[in-house]
């Protein structure tokens, strides 16, 4: 029991910590442009969020099949802009619940109404109101007393519960749209 309640503990200041994460603005982006270890360290540095397990989130491997797919635009003699860290901070954070083309989908159609500083700015906002959302929501549910190993397995499942209801109206909204470019 002792252990369950150290990591009830740990879970709690985890909340408590990342409650202040905090993507880079359009503007915050490294003016200059990047080769690609830069632009790795770079998107590694603002990501971790997403490692579950200290996997890599993004490789050089992963920005060339990307650049090949057309999902981001390629590189300018080996360097990367302010434009292609905005859209592999965007891609890299969506793939995490969605196949790329939706993802691709998502953030093509969005620049096409919108700028891309203006898009990815908006992402930023919407990303990090979800995770203060998501992470008060559970650090609301560790309380001390009670059945701490119940809370946990109650905790985890009704976020991926939660999560799963999202993801499943994210892609049916997309699907619709994809029935309007069709009809086109």
């Amino acid at each position: 029991m002792k252990d369950i309640k150290e990591i009830n503990k740990r879970l709690c200041k985890w909340c408590e910590d990342n409650m202040a994460i905090r993507l880079p603005r359009w503007e915050e982006l490294p003016e200059l442009e990047l080769y690609m270890d830069q632009v790795i360290a770079f998107t590694e540095k603002h990501l971790q969020f997403f490692s579950e397990d200290g996997t890599k989130v993004i490789t050089p491997s992963i920005i060339n099949n990307y650049v090949k797919l057309g999902i981001i635009p390629p590189p300018v003699r080996k360097r990367y802009s302010r434009t292609h860290l905005a859209y592999l901070i965007m891609v890299c954070t969506l793939k995490q619940i969605m196949p790329i083309p939706t993802v691709q989908i998502l953030i093509s159609r969005k620049v096409q109404r919108f700028s891309v500083d203006s898009v990815y700015n908006d992402f930023c906002d919407a990303q990090e109101s979800a995770f203060k959302k998501s992470l008060g929501e559970a650090s609301a549910r560790f309380i001390d007393g009670g059945d701490y190993a119940f809370i946990l397995e109650d905790i985890s499942l009704s976020m991926a519960v939660a999560a799963n209801a999202e993801k499943a109206v994210a892609a049916k909204i997309i699907l619709e749209m994809k029935g309007i470019d069709s009809e086109k």
